[in-house]
């Protein structure tokens, strides 16, 4: 019988001694209540890996503090860093970020500095992009040495490259490319360095040059206007000019009209200035619309269906496509713009 008084007696120990476990009794109801055990007796005891926060014990519980001043690492351009208690410390508001979308935005630690650099791929077609404006609208020009851009409307104007030859008109396709004649020969150009690419010689001489809605050449002479293969430097006329009227400078088209300044005989009722004609579609007769009311409007910049004129006098004008009339905007200097594009 010993034996089994040795066990009841054990089975009473454990219940009436207490095992020994992982678990704290607490009063509940006035009975015993089992608990976690702390996490922790005292600071050592707690450390979340993270070099921002302040670890410490509470109430037998890890408690991490974030500090943001732990994230300073002294470099200007990181910016500002905060303390997160899940990932560290996180840099999410660079000093650099100027708001603009076609900016790119550098920055120069050496300096601690921000250098802002413009991106005109992030703006529409016939768009440059200012630092501080973003996207700002503007026409592609020239003069006999200059290649320029000129915003629109407001008409400030900008120096892009020298130009070598003697330039008669730009035009610009929609996708991007940019043509250029010098009477006989048609070029594809750079705008950033301004350099000319020959495409082919034309079988006579052109003043006027544009981008047809379909996608074609258009160009203007003397006496006619043509369609021109840019591979080959064919040229098929498709409309004349009436007897004592030749092209002026510059072809447009606005709202699917082509739209051609012209200069008129001395003498005709419309005196020296140059008149706005439209070509028909079918090639029939030219329409005169109205004088512009300036002499040699030798550049025509359709944006949108507004049209600009640039004149050898250095004047930007706004053209009623419905009247020809002109309407001086700015005095751009003593520039003779020779040809202009837009779109």
């Amino acid at each position: 019988m010993t034996w089994r008084w040795l066990a009841l007696f054990g089975l009473g120990c454990l219940a009436g001694c207490g095992a020994r476990t992982d678990l704290a009794y607490v009063e509940r109801d006035g009975g015993p209540v089992d608990a976690p055990a702390p996490e922790c007796r005292d600071d050592d005891g707690c450390d979340d890996g993270l070099a921002c926060t302040a670890d410490r014990c509470a109430a037998g519980r890890c408690v991490a503090e974030p500090d943001d001043a732990r994230c300073d690492d002294g470099l200007f351009c990181t910016g500002p860093g905060r303390c997160d208690v899940a990932a560290g410390c996180v840099f999410e508001d660079a000093p650099c970020d100027d708001g603009v979308a076609c900016t790119e935005d550098a920055c120069d630690e050496r300096l601690d500095a921000c250098t802002p650099r413009p991106r005109p791929d992030r703006c529409p077609l016939s768009h440059r992009c200012d630092l501080e404006r973003g996207c700002v609208a503007r026409a592609l020009t020239h003069t006999t040495d200059e290649l320029l851009e000129v915003d629109l409307p407001g008409g400030e104007v900008r120096v892009l490259a020298p130009v070598e030859l003697g330039l008669t008109d730009l035009a610009l396709h929609p996708d991007g490319v940019a043509y250029a004649i010098s009477r006989r020969s048609l070029f594809e150009l750079d705008e950033a360095t301004g350099g000319l690419f020959w495409l082919a010689d034309l079988a006579e001489p052109f003043v006027a040059l544009d981008v047809h809605p379909d996608g074609s050449l258009v160009a203007a002479g003397e006496r006619s206007v043509a369609r021109v293969d840019p591979e080959s430097g064919l040229v098929e006329p498709f409309a004349r000019f009436p007897d004592g009227v030749s092209a002026s400078g510059d072809i447009a088209f606005v709202r699917g009209r082509m739209l051609v300044t012209a200069s008129e005989t001395p003498g005709s009722p419309r005196g020296l200035d140059d008149v706005l004609y439209e070509v028909p579609p079918d090639g029939g007769p030219l329409v005169a619309l109205g004088s512009v009311g300036s002499p040699c409007v030798w550049a025509l910049a359709p944006f949108g269906e507004t049209l600009y004129g640039f004149t050898c006098n250095g004047e930007l004008l706004e053209i009623d496509p419905e009247t020809g009339r002109g309407r001086r905007l700015r005095a751009l200097g003593s520039r003779r713009f020779g040809g202009a594009a837009a779109r």
